[in-house]
């Protein structure tokens, strides 16, 4: 998406009704962006799962640079590939 707000709420309804489920990933909070925009948007839409992935709303746990941070918190490729995964399984 190329911004946050206004969301872009056609392609957000389009997506989540031609699939059923919709994966955001932000590298800040999960809480108060992207995600719980999208979240809010389909709302209303019957069996539309959303999962939204992010940094847990914590003090950082650990330091480093950008792609170790990432990578601790499961935002880089494989790491979303894995929660992805996971949510399609459940």
């Amino acid at each position: 998406m190329p911004t946050v707000f206004p969301i872009d709420k056609e392609m957000v309804r389009k997506a989540a009704q031609e699939t059923g489920m919709i994966v955001t990933v932000e590298e800040h909070f999960a809480e108060g962006g992207l995600g719980t925009l999208v979240t809010e948007e389909v709302s209303d839409m019957k069996n539309v799962a959303v999962k939204r992935l992010g940094l847990p709303h914590t003090f950082a746990t650990t330091s480093g640079n950008y792609r170790e941070l990432i990578a601790y918190y499961k935002l880089d490729g494989a790491g979303i590939a894995q929660s992805v995964k996971e949510f399609l399984a459940d």
